[in-house]
């Protein structure tokens, strides 16, 4: 427009200029035409007026936007530099200047408040008039501005929450030093008003202790300001470490006046000579224990000898003991380092734990030696008793009786349950004898088990040649039996013929010759089973003889 302004000026000009030169109704058309480019460049000037001054509206904000930005982006970085600088001054820093730098960080940032609304209302106003793609690089950058803004904000929430906190702990630090400065001033204060004299030893040794143990319960309160809960406070780490070596120093040197006083009060009552003869006599009983087990392996009387042994020095120790006691009770009243008397009282409980183990050892293979006695006594006695019974039954023994042997049906001493379950226990009881006595009783108890298993074997040989024997003269009764069986027929035979019909007398004639035959032939044998009877009857039951000797009579 501003270039064509001096063509429309000519034009304006000219039509004037025409129009006083022509008639009026040329002048009246050029006076038109005039008027209507005048009006048309007029509503043209207007309409691009309405355009450009919203333009440079949005120029201007965009201008200011950019501004505000660019200053807001150097102030917020420079506060976010100056935070992380707070929180390395933290650990230098004294509390009361963390919390004016602080305050100063929290007053930065309120400032900065009202430049992010103005801020937020350019990019608003922005957002108006400019595309979207435009609009939507306004958002982020204001996004990137609120967003560091609130970052920051938090910071300062955390920086406050932490001065607190740390203002809370330098309050408990301060306490607990101070509590320990106490403790300190008042264990110094008391040994130098100490008067180190013999007079004074009980009340002072009294102090001493209630010093000891005032120091001594701050152990956990040295260990708590050492520890990580109060180690931003290294700073002050100087002043506790001086107070360390103040309290280590008066520890030192409140042990050092017990120990003195302990050594004094020791001397006294001679405790070193007393504590050196208990030691010497738990030393005899422990060399005694020591020639007992290099002796344990020995016989009956040996173990009798040794039990009386550990009687007699069990008995010692209970007649002394009390004087232990009271040593040893009067030694930890009076001497902090109780080290010697517990020594001493574990050496005593240990020895006389021993003495007490070993006798109960002593007296339980005494318990098995008397068992052992006992079973050999027993067995013999048992076997004696049912060996007898049995010989009388087979000297006593029936046919029927012998017949039960012959089947194997009749019970023998072998199958007796009382003799077997009195072996197994002798044999248990010799092995575990064997184990722990010396080679002579060994020998012996190997010898007593071997002569026993030969008396068993004996008497089974006995009794087995009494059964072959019984056996045998089964034997013979029965074939005796059988013989006076035969003979019985043979003679049942003839009587039956004797009440025969003699009507035919030739052939009863040749009958009776011929039975007289069989008779004289069988009359050798019936005198040989006579004297066959008359021999075996003294081995026979009375019973079984005179069945015999009824058949034989028949």
């Amino acid at each position: 427009m501003e270039s064509h302004r001096n063509d429309f000026d000519q034009i304006t000009v000219h039509g004037h200029h025409l129009s006083g030169q022509c008639d009026g109704q040329t002048s009246s058309k050029i006076n038109e035409i005039t008027h209507r480019i005048q009006q048309r460049w007029t509503t043209v000037q207007q309409r691009l007026q309405e355009i450009i001054k919203p333009s440079r509206e949005v120029v201007d904000i965009w201008r200011q936007f950019n501004n505000s930005y660019v200053h807001l982006l150097d102030r917020l970085g420079e506060l976010e530099g100056r935070w992380y600088a707070i929180q390395r001054e933290k650990f230098t820093s004294e509390i009361d200047s963390l919390f004016d730098k602080s305050k100063d960080f929290q007053q930065r940032i309120e400032q900065l408040d009202l430049e992010v609304t103005k801020l937020n209302e350019c990019a608003k106003k922005l957002n108006d008039y400019l595309p979207p793609i435009a609009a939507k690089k306004i958002d982020t950058q204001y996004s990137v501005i609120k967003n560091q803004y609130s970052e920051l904000q938090n910071f300062q929430n955390k920086l406050l929450s932490d001065c607190n906190e740390l203002k809370h702990r330098e309050k408990l630090y301060l306490d607990y030093l101070n509590e320990l400065t106490q403790a300190i001033n008042q264990a110094q204060t008391t040994l130098k008003s100490q008067k180190l004299t013999d007079e004074n030893e009980n009340f002072n040794l009294k102090q001493l202790h209630e010093l000891d143990n005032l120091l001594q319960s701050k152990h956990n309160l040295i260990e708590h300001l050492n520890s990580n809960e109060f180690i931003l406070y290294m700073k002050r780490g100087k002043h506790l470490h001086e107070l360390l070596i103040e309290y280590t120093h008066c520890i030192e040197l409140i042990k050092t006046r017990i120990k003195q006083i302990e050594i004094n009060e020791y001397n006294k009552l001679n405790f070193d000579k007393r504590c050196q003869k208990w030691n010497d006599y738990i030393q005899a009983i422990e060399q005694n224990l020591s020639v007992i087990q290099e002796n344990i392996h020995t016989n009956y009387h040996g173990l009798i000898e040794i039990d009386t042994n550990l009687s007699n020095t069990i008995n010692d120790f209970n007649q002394r003991q009390q004087e232990l006691k009271e040593l040893i009770n009067e030694g930890k009243q009076i001497i902090d380092n109780q080290n010697i008397f517990i020594k001493l009282e574990q050496r005593w409980q240990n020895i006389m734990n021993t003495v007490l183990n070993k006798q109960k050892e002593i007296k339980e293979l005494i318990k098995h030696w008397l068992s052992y006695q006992n079973y050999l006594e027993n067995y013999y006695r048992l076997l004696k008793s049912k060996c007898e019974i049995e010989q009388k039954e087979l000297q006593t023994a029936t046919i029927n009786i012998i017949s039960q042997i012959k089947q194997g049906s009749y019970t023998t001493i072998n199958q007796n349950e009382e003799l077997k379950n009195l072996l197994e226990k002798i044999y248990e009881t010799n092995r575990r004898l064997i184990k722990h006595a010396d080679a002579k009783t060994q020998a012996i108890l190997e010898k007593e088990l071997n002569d026993l298993h030969k008396a068993i074997h004996d008497i089974d040989i006995n009794i087995k040649q009494k059964r072959e024997t019984l056996v045998t003269l089964l034997l013979r009764y029965n074939e005796l039996d059988r013989t006076l069986d035969e003979l019985s027929t043979i003679i049942k035979s003839i009587r039956s013929l004797q009440q025969q019909s003699t009507d035919d007398f030739d052939q009863f004639l040749v009958q009776c010759q011929n039975k007289n035959r069989e008779l004289t032939q069988h009359r050798t044998e019936l005198q040989r089973v006579r004297q066959a009877i008359t021999d075996i009857s003294s081995d026979l039951h009375p019973d079984d003889t005179r069945q015999l000797i009824q058949k034989l009579n028949f």
